[in-house]
């Protein structure tokens, strides 16, 4: 039984006749999916029933029109025309029906894809097509990148000037083409616009910040020798600044005062006198705000105002009562006045151990905060302990050390979240004291509004259960309002001037040994501007104090009592105070009771501790003493005594002190790394801090520089005229460096000190850059990787290095391979000068269908002012389109460059695809060892087809032309042919095979039959 291959309307089956055979019965069964190899042996023989009972010797089977399918047909031979009786199958057979023949779609093709072109110079795509038909309709349009302006956008040919970038930047493009059948498909190509060999200009830094009166120099750095620089201010307006050499690469300005601070502008343009090519760079000089004069808030006395002594009254004259006979009288009672708990401190033994409460902290949700608390007293070592009280859970990370550090977590609403610390020393007495923490949520992006502003203000300490005052404001419409802490009771009363408010609290009894609160107060000052002050409260549980041991009753006969002064008791005065370190304050007491006031004698003395700081007061002998704060290194608790006597009679009173470390108060900010050239002038400033304690002058604190790094030291000059600790503002002159040296870094430490010796420090960094080493003179270029026969050749071309000017000279060499059989080309070498040349290429004339391949050998040439040369080349193909003979459909299938060959599916199948245009012809390859026979196909352009079947003898070999796989041999042919599907047989039919070149200098198509 044969099949033929590659008709359209079925699958022709024929089969000789066998004798005695009345009917034939045809079975068709599909090749499994997967398979494809040995297909009549790996497909089932029970696929069903016969498609046709039939006498005749020959049946067209129509398979339904699904997917390209592979059959295998079986036949029987059956006795009777009803074949109700068959016999075994007597042939197999393998097909498939031909696809119906697709309508040719346009097909577009860039040659430029992955291309890098050349920023500021002209620019053309080339665009191919092929299987079109009739008219092209063209239409490009530009999907990414910087917007170009697109020339010839309905054309083959797409010109543009690439944008002036500095970093490589992609461009894309799509093309779009119609013919008389349609829209063909899309093409897409993306090139690299690189930067060109342009000016460029870096600024010393992208911010300074310096002070109002200080001198600020400015940096910049051009790409090249020779550039023209010119600084301007872009901003603000005001005020306008003078700047000293702005025609240069580092000049200098004093900054005007601005007491509010502000940001100054500055833009360098350098330009090329020579090419006119200029770039611009930019920076910021941040001034500082001018740091106010601290300014203490007002606070109030803790001495009231002393009680006037009662005036005694005039007793009467009692006489004795006679009794008849004597009795025994008790003696009249010697009542101890009982001082009142409202007017008389507690006391707080000098060596008690005391746990002070933090303030209350906000916090961003989802962040770290570090917490900790004053312990002063007791018997070190101390251990400590957290624990999380009350809140939504946070992570403890350290929970036995001095310092607790919490992960917070994420909120979303504002939670207050409490931690209470204990702490044991080594007696093992103990006390707790907690801290609270607000969550707050993420701060939303500023309105532009302004707010209210707050003020905070220094803690003030009270004692649990003794009303005290915290605040005299001046405010009107006062509101005051707890926002964290133990719940205080708060009252109001006029001041004692009558000038304003003072704001009292009563502190209730606290679990802890001490805890914390705040109040806000809100009111208006005398502009009606509203102001908010934060007022934090430290609460204080004294250890409690036992009671006066009671004498007994002594009993005197009246006549007999002898008069006795009032107790002496110290009835108000100052029970506790927080003050910053450097700060002062007065501390009193008033007395009340024995002889009288002007008899009492007073006598301060400082109980001070084995580590506790030497303090300096005045008036040790007066009711009021002023204190000055020590500097301290941490929360320092100081411990005063007071004696009151009258001559008779002596009282005491203890006073506690604590003084807080503002050292953490003092900042300062960061400094922005600074790069400067070899050899310019170099100025230097040091932020003002804020915070700690600030020296009663117009400088607030004091300053020193230090450089303590870098391997060459530079000398700094102060610039101004005032006491060198006051001077803020430095200068030196950058080390020399030669052409070619690694860049210096130096590095200088300023330190900002205020008036109780805090000190706090910042650094900066200036890379002093050496002067760059003579670049050797490269030339780069650019040309198209395809263009079409009949455009022209757009180039480009970039150097760097060297010395401007530059010469460009180009020189384009031909090389044409002709087809077989015709003469060689001869073109001669064209010429060009430029950076951005268009040049025409020679189009072959009538000779173009003579051309086998056509490629174009650029070469550029780069010479500099100093005669230095530098080359550069490139490859261009020029595309040869065939337009009299069309690209053929062909069975394409395995691949000889891994050996690997078609599949028995693959020639059974028969799928043809459409040859490139520059591969219009099929190309057969049979290869036989033996027994075993490998095929391959493939497309192939004239030349390939002449060297392989016509100029190596296959066309003429009958082995190839009427090859056998049945016979053994050894035998490798190549046959080529011309024509629709003419290569899905092993042998192409003769009408199709190519022959010899004809007079048109095309392949012949058709062979005469060969015998063997």
């Amino acid at each position: 039984m044969a099949a033929s291959k590659g008709s359209q309307d079925g699958v022709h089956l024929t089969w000789p006749p066998v004798p005695g055979a009345g009917s034939y019965a045809l079975h068709r069964c599909e090749v499994p999916e997967g398979i494809t190899d040995d297909l009549v042996e790996s497909t089932p023989t029970d696929c069903g029933g016969p498609i046709i009972i039939t006498s005749e010797l020959g049946y067209i089977d129509v398979p339904p029109q699904t997917a390209p399918q592979a059959y295998v047909y079986r036949l029987r031979a059956c006795s009777a025309s009803d074949a109700n009786i068959c016999g075994t199958i007597i042939a197999s057979v393998v097909a498939a029906q031909a696809s119906a023949p697709e309508v040719p779609q346009l097909t577009t093709n860039i040659g430029d894809h992955g291309r890098q072109v050349i920023s500021g110079l002209t620019t053309t795509l080339h665009a191919f097509v092929y299987n079109a038909s009739g008219n092209v309709i063209w239409n490009w349009k530009q999907e990414g990148g910087p917007k170009v302006t697109l020339v010839g956008a309905d054309t083959s040919e797409l010109s543009f000037t690439a944008p002036d970038v500095m970093t490589n930047t992609l461009l894309s493009f799509e093309l779009r083409a119609s013919d008389a059948n349609g829209n063909g498909r899309p093409s897409k190509v993306a090139i690299t616009v690189v930067p060109a060999n342009n000016v460029s200009v870096k600024a010393g830094s992208s911010s300074r910040l310096t002070q109002s009166g200080h001198k600020v120099t400015l940096h910049a750095r051009g790409s090249d020798s020779g550039l023209d620089y010119q600084w301007r201010q872009i901003a603000p307006d005001s005020p306008i600044i003078t700047l000293n050499g702005a025609d240069t690469a580092n000049p200098d300005f004093i900054v005007p005062s601005m007491p509010q601070g502000g940001i100054l502008h500055f833009e360098v343009k350098v330009t090329d006198p020579v090419t006119g090519r200029n770039a611009s760079a930019r920076t910021a000089v941040e001034v500082q705000y001018a740091v106010p004069t601290a300014t203490p808030i007002l606070e109030p006395s803790q001495t009231p105002d002393p009680v006037p002594t009662p005036v005694p009254m005039a007793a009467p004259l009692l006489k004795p009562l006679l009794i008849a006979q004597p009795l025994q009288v008790p003696h009249p009672r010697q009542v101890e006045p009982v001082p009142s708990p409202i007017l008389v401190p507690p006391k707080v033994p000098p060596q008690a151990l005391v746990l002070l409460a933090p303030p209350a902290v906000a916090a961003t949700g989802g962040t770290r905060v570090e917490l900790s608390m004053t312990v002063n007293g007791g018997r070190p070592p101390y251990q400590w302990q957290w624990i999380q009280s009350s809140g939504p859970t946070a992570n403890l990370e350290t929970s036995a050390q001095e310092v607790l550090t919490v992960q917070l977590p994420v909120v979303d609403a504002a939670q207050v979240l409490t931690f209470e610390a204990k702490v044991t020393d080594s007696e093992g007495i103990e006390r707790t004291a907690e801290a609270v923490v607000h969550a707050m949520l993420t701060p939303e992006v500023a309105t532009g509004v302004t707010p209210t502003p707050i003020t905070s203000l220094e803690p003030r300490l009270v004692v649990v259960g003794e009303p005290a005052p915290v605040l005299n404001s001046p405010l009107s419409d006062l509101t005051v309002d707890q926002i964290a802490g133990p719940k205080l009771q708060i009252a109001q009363q006029p001041d004692s001037g009558g000038t304003g408010t003072q704001i009292l609290v009563t502190a209730p009894l606290v679990k802890q040994h001490s805890a914390h609160a705040m109040l806000s107060v809100t009111g208006k000052d005398l502009q009606g501007e509203v102001v908010r002050y934060i007022l934090p409260v430290l609460i204080i549980r004294p250890q409690a104090i036992a009671p006066p041991v009671e004498s007994p009753p002594q009993v005197l006969p009246p006549q007999e009592a002898p008069k006795q002064d009032d107790p002496l008791i110290i009835i108000a005065g100052t029970a506790g105070v927080i003050l910053q370190e450097g700060s002062l304050k007065a501390l009193g007491v008033v007395a009340q009771g024995g002889k009288g006031r002007e008899n009492y004698r007073y006598l301060w003395s400082y109980l001070k501790d084995e580590n506790s700081p030497d303090v300096s007061f005045s008036g040790a002998n007066t009711a009021r003493i002023v204190v000055t704060a020590p500097a301290v290194r941490q929360t320092t608790l100081l411990r005063f005594n007071v004696q009151v006597s009258d001559g008779a009679q002596t009282t005491d009173r203890d006073i506690l002190v604590q003084v807080n470390d503002v050292a953490s108060s003092l900042v300062i900010g960061d400094l922005a790394p600074l790069t400067v050239d070899s050899g310019q002038e170099v100025s230097l400033s040091s932020p003002t801090p804020t915070g700690g304690v600030q020296f009663p002058t117009h400088e607030h604190y004091r300053y020193a520089i230090t450089q303590i790094g870098g391997s060459q030291s530079v000398t700094l000059t102060p610039i101004g005229d005032q006491e060198a600790d006051r001077i803020s503002n430095w200068r030196f002159v950058a080390p020399t460096l030669f052409p070619g040296d690694a860049d210096l870094v130096l590095l200088f430490e300023m330190a900002s000190y205020d008036r109780v010796g805090n000190v706090v420090k910042t650094t900066q960094q200036v890379r002093v850059s050496a002067p760059p080493p003579p670049e050797p003179l490269v030339a780069t270029m650019s040309s198209p990787v395809n263009i079409a026969l009949g455009t022209s050749l757009t180039l480009q071309a970039d150097v760097t290095g060297g010395t401007a000017p530059y010469s460009f000279v180009w020189k384009i060499q031909p090389h044409v391979q002709a087809i077989p059989g015709k003469p060689a080309f001869n073109l001669g070498t064209l010429n060009a000068t430029g950076q951005n040349p268009t040049v025409s290429i020679d189009n072959l004339g009538l000779r173009r269908d003579e051309a086998a391949s056509y490629q174009l050998e650029v070469s550029l040439t780069v010479t500099d002012a100093n005669l230095q040369v530098s080359e550069a080349t490139s490859f261009t193909r020029v595309v040869l389109s065939d337009a009299l003979r069309s690209a053929t459909e062909a069975l394409v299938c395995g691949h000889l460059d891994i050996k690997e060959p078609c599949t028995d599916l693959d020639l059974v199948l028969g799928m043809t695809t459409k040859c490139p245009v520059h591969q219009p012809y099929a190309l057969n390859f049979i290869k036989q060892q033996d027994d075993l026979v490998e095929e391959y196909r493939w497309c192939a352009d004239a030349r390939t087809v002449f060297n392989l079947s016509i100029a190596s003898g296959n066309i003429d070999n009958p082995l190839c032309r009427n090859f056998n796989p049945v016979a053994p041999m050894d035998l490798t042919c190549y046959l080529a042919c011309y024509g629709d599907g003419c290569n899905i047989d092993t042998i192409p039919p003769d009408a199709t095979l190519l022959g010899t070149l004809g007079s048109d200098g095309y392949l012949k198509v058709g062979m005469p039959p060969l015998n063997n």
